[in-house]
């Protein structure tokens, strides 16, 4: 009883292998786009809270004395006293309070996992110095 058995694969069609080339450069396509997306947006941001090798004029901000860091020069496109450079400075702080509350809440749960109850919070100490309760939403 010895049977010959042959496994047949079928072959894929012409249209087959067309509709996968046409998937695979679709995935390119849009994976491509969205390293465009995060590589346009990282750049867009007319400053940052750190330093780096885009970000290296330090400047403050007139409210909270923030620091912050810019490309060049702002005030051509946001002059002091305006309300253009209100709303920036408005977004600086924005971001600067949202940053330090992430940090807070990691610093607040190693306290919680620490058996020091003096363990060092301060980001914490930075949002409540500008009067802001860090475990707000």
């Amino acid at each position: 009883m010895d049977r010959d058995f042959k496994t047949t694969i079928p072959r894929a069609s012409i249209k087959d292998h067309i509709l996968g080339i046409c998937a695979f450069v679709g995935l390119l396509l849009v994976i491509g786009f969205m390293f465009w997306v995060i590589f346009f947006l990282e750049y867009i941001n007319p400053y940052s809270l750190q330093r780096d090798g885009t970000y290296k004029i330090c400047m403050k901000t007139d409210q909270c004395g923030i620091e912050f860091y810019v490309k060049s020069d702002i005030d051509k496109k946001y002059p002091a006293g305006t309300a253009a450079r209100v709303e920036f400075e408005k977004n600086v702080i924005k971001d600067y309070i949202e940053e330090n509350k992430d940090d807070c809440h990691y610093e607040l749960w190693w306290k919680w996992q620490s058996v020091d109850p003096n363990y060092p919070t301060p980001e914490c100490d930075k949002l409540q110095l500008m009067g802001i309760n860090p475990t707000d939403p």
